[in-house]
């Protein structure tokens, strides 16, 4: 288990985020190194955080809130760490040649 993994697993097992709202700054590329918009598509959105907890079918972490939902493959993760205080960034490796890069700031 490479260190991101670990050092996100400490972060669900910690995580005290529930009834705060998350923003999430989700960027999906071509390219590993380069989240610019000519490789990238961007989606931004928040929502009030109700529950979060680790799905064991398809190893997912989720996140949901009244209406939403956001789900991390947690065999996929390639980074993982904390920017700022609440705000951590997340890169996952979707396939060969598809990266997802989510942000995700605690308000």
């Amino acid at each position: 288990m490479n260190d991101s993994k670990k050092r996100f697993i400490d972060f669900i097992e910690t995580f005290n985020f529930i009834g705060k709202r998350i923003k999430i700054n989700e960027a999906i590329s071509i390219s590993r190194n380069n989240f610019d918009r000519h490789f990238t598509s961007f989606s931004n959105f928040e929502f009030v955080i109700v529950n979060a907890g680790i799905r064991f079918s398809g190893a997912k972490v989720f996140f949901s809130g009244e209406n939403s939902n956001y789900e991390i493959r947690f065999d996929l993760i390639a980074e993982f760490g904390e920017m700022e205080s609440n705000e951590f960034q997340l890169v996952e490796i979707l396939s060969e040649n598809v990266y997802r890069k989510s942000v995700f700031i605690f308000i």
